[in-house]
């Protein structure tokens, strides 16, 4: 919560050259670490008339922004909209729009879902009490640890939230300390502190 915000001062369509100079720029004088940008396809727009597909572009894209993250040991968090799928369908690493490499290339890739979409293959069950999505990491190349998170939007505090336990018990889950053990030990407040 003490970390700074920057943020690119770019509308609609830009070539990602553009983009990838004023990150370039973000590390050198802010140190920025993290960068995010939202979202691939909006920013094809001005790309595709070089190349002779869309997807050869998406992939050029794709392309710098790996070898931007790799060369500045930077993460790029990078939003990339789903194909179109039949409504309520489940979606999976196959459903990101273009071609393979978008998934390829990434190390972590998290998929938003709703509910209603992951029923009949998880314990996710919908609720008329409980409006809520789930974010699922389907790649973690760093530990291969993949799960499934369900969370809401407090509209009060403006900030997406986990599920408390009456919540998930509403949804068919259980309460986060019988589910994982573990990960609800006391742990030092400055643990999350990140130290030089």
């Amino acid at each position: 919560q003490e970390l700074p915000l920057y943020f690119l001062r770019f509308f609609g369509m830009t070539e990602v050259e553009k983009v990838i100079d004023a990150m370039d720029y973000a590390i050198y004088v802010y140190d920025v670490q993290h960068v995010l940008l939202d979202n691939l396809q909006f920013m094809m727009g001005l790309q595709q008339g070089s190349f002779r597909t869309k997807f050869d572009a998406q992939d050029y894209a794709l392309d710098l922004f790996r070898k931007f993250s790799t060369k500045h040991n930077v993460h790029v968090t990078l939003v990339v909209h789903p194909r179109k799928e039949m409504d309520k369908a489940a979606l999976g690493i196959s459903s990101v729009f273009g071609t393979a490499k978008a998934t390829q290339e990434a190390d972590n890739v998290v998929i938003l879902q709703r509910p209603e979409a992951l029923e009949k293959n998880s314990n996710f069950r919908q609720s008329d009490e409980v409006d809520y999505r789930v974010l699922e990491v389907k790649k973690n190349r760093f530990d291969g640890e993949l799960g499934a998170v369900p969370y809401k939007f407090e509209r009060d505090i403006v900030t997406m939230v986990e599920l408390d336990d009456l919540e998930r018990m509403k949804i068919g889950l259980l309460p986060v300390a019988e589910e994982f053990p573990d990960a609800t030990r006391e742990v030092a407040p400055d643990a999350w502190m990140l130290r030089a």
